[in-house]
């Protein structure tokens, strides 16, 4: 069963998206509810709000126990921003996953847009949605870039840890969700 974070964000639609697959899951609002699932979803939505309940609720180190345990975490756009390394700026991210970002990189709301991606995940073309997304600047040795846009990385995974910069909960082909219930072991 997945988890989905239910503090900020777009998590209805990560579990709209689920449910098209009947893949069980449940809205999570406190770290004890983590044991009840195998996967973890982390939304997009603010990552400074975001960052802040979580610090709030005693997240942090939940998430990070959770990860410890080998079990799946996908992270989308702000969830991405909050589980990669932490910078001068930037202390409290996770540091879970060995990437770097800049947020909002391509400019305010207005400047939102869908591409198609090039995909290693036999999904292909995967309809990118980015609203306010974070680049990816800089990609550890152990991470793997599964689908990029123009030469920039836009999925990637390390081990248990699966982020995008983007939105697959608003693209029409879910078919990444039936990629993603595989990878939980």
């Amino acid at each position: 069963m997945f988890g989905i974070l239910a503090l900020q964000g777009g998590f209805g639609l990560h579990q709209k998206a689920l449910e098209r697959f009947d893949i069980q899951s449940q809205l999570i609002k406190k770290p004890e509810a983590l044991a009840q699932v195998q996967a973890l979803i982390i939304p997009g939505g603010e990552s400074t709000a975001l960052l802040k309940l979580m610090k709030l609720l005693n997240w942090k180190e939940a998430i990070i126990a959770f990860a410890q345990q080998g079990k799946l975490i996908l992270a989308t756009c702000a969830g991405l921003i909050i589980l990669s390394r932490p910078t001068s700026v930037a202390r409290d991210y996770l540091g879970l996953i060995d990437i770097e970002v800049k947020r909002n990189a391509y400019g305010r709301q207005i400047n939102s847009f869908v591409g198609l991606g090039t995909s290693l995940l036999g999904i292909s073309p995967l309809k990118i949605v980015c609203i306010r997304a974070p680049e990816v600047t800089f990609v550890g040795q152990d991470v793997e870039v599964l689908v990029s846009l123009a030469g920039r990385p836009m999925l990637l995974r390390q081990n248990n840890i699966v982020a995008a910069t983007f939105h697959p909960e608003l693209s029409p082909n879910h078919s990444f969700y039936r990629w993603l219930t595989q990878l939980i072991s």
